[in-house]
């Protein structure tokens, strides 16, 4: 039979009986042609696979590049089962694949490729640090430098190719370890399992159903004393505006969510490499990884991005209904009258160089399908326009004093993206008044009217400098527009921000004065004791030294 089937391509022919010998052969011929037919039935299924292997999903062995890693998984293959709980494999983009390059770009042959396929972790050593490093797969791979192996952190397949540029140049040990973590452990990778809890984030909202396009407020911070007492009175600016169908969340850049995160609706994304030279890096960096996650928003969501210390006093509603799909809002930037602004764009740009790039800082209102494509951008122009500051003297002599690229990179960054995109920025004057803004911060001016401030100090009369001893600080470093705006009592530069809020307040207080010492105060009133612990709010001699990796 076998014979004939390989004759016959799989063919079986039948020969008729003569029917004298039909009722004894009946039985013998039917067992006879059931196996046949599956025999048949298998080799023509294994032809199709062979010819067309997607017609039917089965579990192949992986083919790995890397050889040594082949022989790993062949040896896993004779070992006993483990006797604790099996882990869970990885089918399809779960597995996730770490290439380091010894070239910067990922140029060449990868040096070394490891492969994680199951809830748990690889590691792969090296005695240098590789010069770039690319992952494929939802997962990601935390890098760890030094003798110690100081976690300086992670690399996901969004961000493409990440060059290590010269950031580990001070580390007196070239050795490197990376943690390869497959999308299977959410535990680390905790943007591959839905983190913001419904019931905790319709605390923070207004909006009947969070499901529905609505308005979203969102800023990016760590975990810090620095950072603690500000998302308490973001949180409350939030609450007590009464915004018009609006949604309240913290994004939090940390190796995981904080204590914070069970009592304010909080999306975790881990560490990009330039954050631990370039903070405000995080601010596009955790909205691109919040966008392609479980939590991401609604493509019609209309955003505002707000920073940590912009604190909301009245409804945004009115300026929040004027944007659309390539169409943005943003409150006019201090190096708008500045002309140096279009020659940074003609030194950086890469797509729509021809168009004026827009001068918007925070908060920037814009639909949320036209930021999923602003974010990468967003970080890869300020990390290109950071690198440049560092390593290009003339373009740091010319770009440094005149528009402050040395911190506001992230600005500039967020712009270029924009116009690279031809996403329209309409400038706005009244979306938010900042603590430096001189004499338009008057009470008077700006009560009911203004939906933010941006804080930053605070100040008493100076009419009144018996009630304002207690708190009083040292003004003789400060401008003398800023000295002369009252008795500075308090500013988030000062050691004691988060501890020492004067209260109660004078009359005569500006409006920029009166809100952030209130929403500080009253904040403490409604959540709390800020918690104090060395894991998340660790104590340092400067407020800004420290956040939580």
């Amino acid at each position: 039979m076998p014979s004939a089937l390989r004759r016959g391509r799989g063919k079986l022919v039948q020969t008729p009986l003569s029917r004298e010998s039909q009722p004894r052969a009946a039985k013998p011929f039917l067992v006879y042609v059931a196996v046949s037919v599956v025999v048949i039935l298998v080799l023509h299924v294994n032809l199709l696979l062979r010819i067309h292997p997607g017609m039917v999903q089965l579990e192949t062995p992986t083919t790995l590049e890397n050889p040594s890693e082949a022989r790993r998984v062949e040896e896993t293959k004779n070992q006993a089962p483990p006797s604790s709980k099996p882990k869970v494999l990885a089918s399809g983009r779960e597995k996730t694949t770490l290439s380091v390059f010894k070239d910067a770009n990922c140029k060449g042959i990868a040096a070394k490729q490891i492969t994680a396929t199951s809830s748990e972790a690889v590691e792969l050593l090296l005695d240098y640090l590789p010069k770039s490093a690319q992952i494929q797969g939802a997962g990601l791979a935390q890098v760890f430098v030094g003798d110690k192996y100081a976690y300086v952190g992670t690399v996901m397949e969004l961000e493409g190719c990440v060059d290590f540029y010269n950031l580990f140049d001070d580390v007196q040990n070239d050795k490197s370890k990376f943690s390869v973590h497959s999308s299977l452990d959410s535990q680390v990778v905790t943007t591959a399992r839905k983190q913001v809890d419904p019931a905790l984030q319709r605390q923070f909202a207004t909006v009947n159903d969070l499901s529905k396009p609505h308005t979203r407020f969102i800023f990016s911070c760590e975990s810090s004393e620095y950072f603690g007492y500000q998302v308490y009175a973001n949180a409350l600016g939030f609450l007590k505006s009464m915004q018009t169908d609006a949604s309240w969340l913290r994004l939090l850049t940390s190796q995981a969510p904080d204590d914070l995160s069970e009592r304010f609706a909080t999306f975790t994304a881990p560490r990009q490499l330039y954050s631990g030279f370039y903070h405000p890096i995080n601010k596009a960096d955790v909205i691109d990884k919040w966008m392609h996650s479980l939590d991401a928003p609604h493509p019609d969501d209309t955003l505002v991005v707000i920073d940590p210390d912009n604190w909301l006093i009245n409804d945004i509603h009115k300026w929040a209904t004027r944007v659309s799909a390539k169409h943005a809002m943003g409150q006019r930037a201090y190096y708008s009258q500045n002309p140096m602004l279009q020659e940074l764009w003609q030194e950086i740009c890469l797509n729509n160089c021809q168009t004026p790039t827009d001068f918007a800082a925070v908060p920037y209102v814009i639909k949320a399908s036209d930021m999923k494509e602003v974010a990468p951008l967003w970080r890869s122009y300020s990390i290109d326009i950071k690198e440049r500051f560092q390593n290009n003297v003339t373009f740091k002599e010319k770009y440094g004093p005149g528009l402050g690229v040395r911190w506001a990179a992230e600005m500039f960054g967020y712009n270029a993206a924009c116009t690279h995109l031809n996403i329209k920025t309409t400038i706005a004057n009244d979306m938010q008044i900042r603590d430096v803004d001189g004499g338009k911060r008057k009470f008077e001016f700006l009560n009911g009217k203004m939906p933010m401030i941006h804080m930053g100090r605070a100040w008493f009369p100076r009419e009144k400098p018996e009630i304002a001893a207690p708190w009083r600080h040292s003004s003789s470093n400060e401008p003398g527009s800023i000295a002369a705006s009252g008795i500075q009592v308090w500013c988030k530069c000062n050691q004691t921000a988060p501890k020492v809020l004067p209260w109660p307040l004078p009359d005569g207080l500006d409006f920029v004065s009166y809100h952030t010492l209130t929403l500080l105060h009253d904040s403490i009133e409604k959540f709390g004791p800020i918690p104090v612990n060395e894991t998340w709010r660790k104590k340092r001699t400067v407020l800004y030294a420290w956040s939580h990796p």
